[in-house]
């Protein structure tokens, strides 16, 4: 069975998108969680579609770092967001 691997590494905590020209990819914003989260969805759907499984990983620095979205409440808010994805 061919498979994807989907993997993340050096989220930092950023579940809010960066602001200015920084949450920008070719023009279109981009950042944090919820654009992860929706481009790891159409993946995978792309994956299923075309009988693939597909496994995703947490390579690393996941948290730590964060920005105070994040670090006030010491990562619990990335950490249940990535889980969710």
């Amino acid at each position: 069975m061919r498979g994807n691997l989907l993997a993340i590494n050096d989220f930092h905590g950023a579940i809010d998108p960066p602001t200015g020209s920084a949450g920008l990819v070719n023009g279109v914003p981009a950042g944090g969680a919820e654009y992860l989260a929706t481009y790891v969805k159409r993946l995978r759907a792309d994956a299923r579609r075309d009988h693939r499984v597909s496994i995703t990983v947490g390579a690393g620095d996941m948290v730590g770092g964060s920005p105070l979205t994040s670090a006030a409440f010491h990562d619990d808010p990335a950490v249940e967001l990535l889980n969710s994805i």
